[in-house]
């Protein structure tokens, strides 16, 4: 079942009216009136202690929010249904006079973040109410809330006040490891952070700032103070830069600043975690990009970005000396993307022209130095009935933001506005209800769904079908349904990240795979399959020969039992 984004203001609410204790409710999971209800106990995940007063939240029809790319959650579908109780003093917790239906349940409590039940990343196990079905006598085991925190100082044990600190998470994203940005926030005037409501984890932290004296340090220079407030500037150095062009180097817990060498910080359910950063000041690195043009209207402007942890972020401080001369400042050495912008009157934004350098010292560039653009052509054909709209197709950018359109026209013929610059792009067709099923590509490299886009024009080949398939059944262990087994549905070519769908159990055992694309499909139930990558093929390969072979058809229905590995 997938998470519900909603509760929030519910639990402000509930606080604010208050409501009566649950403990007074019956405890069977069918009333004498004939209706059903749902109840339990909310326990700390650690000690296993009742929780008292922890708001907790029943909504309906959670299978709405389950129908990805079309779905309307909770929230939209049906507000008022939304059920909030607090939990009594042993912890327990009862909903009654319930419909036969499926139930998101979630709970929160200070020092307890909104969590789902059972949750394993978006998803969490929903309750089913109804004849035969036990949704009584369920423990909640509610984690609690990690932090981290520290004060930020620079090489004069002074506070270093609006620094951008990045909280960066070790684990699955999309069915891959890796190491992704979840936080950011910015430390306070006295060089104090804090990082609350976190989950139990593996993280690092890293800071970006700048010197509060560099953004000012030529007047300063000038009106005659020093970095430290008192007495005459120091002279310029022999190369004529100024003593207090200095800029901080991204600097990462425990103080240093390669990304190589950040210390990991292993928070555990409840866990204060102090990182302290005392920040070393270098001198300033400049990068000098000349984009002048033969449009006396055209602005060009660049920006440098720094990835730490294949996360670009901008870096330097841009001043423009003259049209198409750009300066950045506050740089130091380390690997950067350079990205162009130009606009001019009357004309649409061309995209970003990027190009990766590595700086060492002061650079000069000159913008017709940069790689050009290809062209991408190509065909579109329809495996199946064609949406009512136009079709079109979209390339996202890895490195940046924005999406280039690629023009397709009434014979589906494929053709770039403006030329594309070398990069690497997910290719998409952004229809709703629709999917892209087969690619392939000349003149490129191709991954998946990704294309790596060189010095050579491209041609692709795109079919895209209508994803309306359906596909639901029981996962089974040792003949009985089991709860809280991750189920994923695997394409026969592996290699297809945007066919896969996956799902968690609910309480009776049940999964609903939904907007599935026609094609041959393998089901899985894994019972401890949320730490396996699983988009990897070589990962799930040991899985498949005891999975259930699937022949998804256009607008098929389909009822799967699978055996739980």
């Amino acid at each position: 079942m997938k998470r519900s984004q909603l509760f929030g203001l519910t639990f402000l609410l509930v606080a604010l009216a208050g409501t009566c204790s649950a403990r007074q409710q019956p405890r069977s999971s069918r009333t004498a009136a004939g209706s059903y209800q749902v109840n339990g106990t909310v326990v700390h995940a650690l000690t296993g202690e009742p929780l008292a007063g922890v708001t907790v939240v029943l909504s309906p029809n959670v299978e709405l929010s389950r129908q990805r790319g079309t779905d309307r959650t909770e929230a939209e579908a049906r507000p008022a249904e939304i059920r909030p109780v607090l939990s009594g003093r042993d912890g327990s917790f009862a909903f009654t006079g319930l419909k036969a239906d499926k139930y998101s349940l979630s709970a929160a409590k200070r020092g307890f973040s909104q969590q789902g039940y059972e949750q394993h990343e978006q998803f969490s196990t929903a309750i089913v109410a109804g004849p035969d079905k036990d949704s009584a006598n369920l423990v909640f085991r509610l984690q609690p809330d990690a932090s981290i925190g520290g004060r930020i100082v620079d090489e004069h044990n002074d506070s270093v006040a609006n620094a951008q600190v990045m909280l960066y998470r070790e684990g699955l994203q999309n069915g891959r490891r890796g190491i992704y940005r979840v936080q950011q926030v910015q430390s306070s005037d006295e060089g104090m952070y804090r990082f609350a409501h976190v989950r139990p984890g593996k993280f690092y932290v890293a800071v970006s700032a700048t010197p509060w004296y560099a953004q000012y340090g030529g007047n300063r220079q000038r009106m005659g103070f020093r970095a430290d407030g008192g007495g005459p500037a120091a002279p310029p150095a022999e190369d004529g830069s100024s003593a207090l062009d200095l800029a901080f180097p991204v600097t990462f817990y425990p103080g240093v600043t390669e990304s190589a060498r950040a210390e990991a910080i292993e928070l555990k359910p409840g866990q204060r975690e102090t990182a302290d950063f005392a920040l070393m000041a270098v001198p300033s690195l400049h990068v000098r990009v000349n984009a002048a043009t033969s449009e006396p209207q055209q602005f060009v402007s660049a920006t440098l970005m720094q990835e730490v942890f294949d996360s670009p972020g901008p870096r330097g401080r841009n001043m423009s000396f003259s049209q198409g001369v750009t300066e950045i400042s506050g740089i130091t050495p380390g690997h950067y993307l350079l990205q162009l912008h130009s606009n001019a009157p009357n004309r649409a934004p061309t995209p970003a022209v990027v190009r990766e350098i590595d700086i060492s010292g002061n650079m000069e560039l000159n913008a017709g130095d940069f790689p050009t653009g290809v062209n991408v052509t190509g065909s579109l054909r329809f495996d199946g009935p064609a949406p009512s709209e136009p079709a079109r197709l979209v390339l996202r950018r890895r490195t940046f933001q924005g999406p280039l359109p690629l023009q397709v026209n009434a014979k589906g013929e494929i053709s770039s506005e403006q030329p594309v610059l070398p990069d690497t792009y997910d290719v998409a067709f952004p229809v709703n209800g629709y999917q892209i099923s087969q690619i392939s590509v000349n003149g490129a490299k191709l991954k998946g769904q990704s294309v790596q886009i060189g010095a050579s024009d491209v041609r692709l080949t795109v079919v895209v079908a209508k994803s309306s398939g359906r596909l639901e059944g029981i996962a089974l262990k040792d003949g009985k349904p089991l709860a809280g087994a991750m189920v994923v549905l695997v394409p026969e070519d592996m290699e297809r990240p945007l066919l896969y769908r996956r799902d968690q159990s609910d309480s009776d055992g049940s999964f609903l795979m939904s907007t599935v694309t026609p094609g041959r499909y393998t089901l899985l139930a894994i019972e401890n399959g949320w730490e396996l990558e699983w988009s990897k093929p070589v990962v799930l390969k040991q899985y498949l020969g005891s999975g259930e072979t699937v022949q998804v058809a256009l607008d098929g229905k389909y009822q799967v039992n699978v055996k739980v590995q």
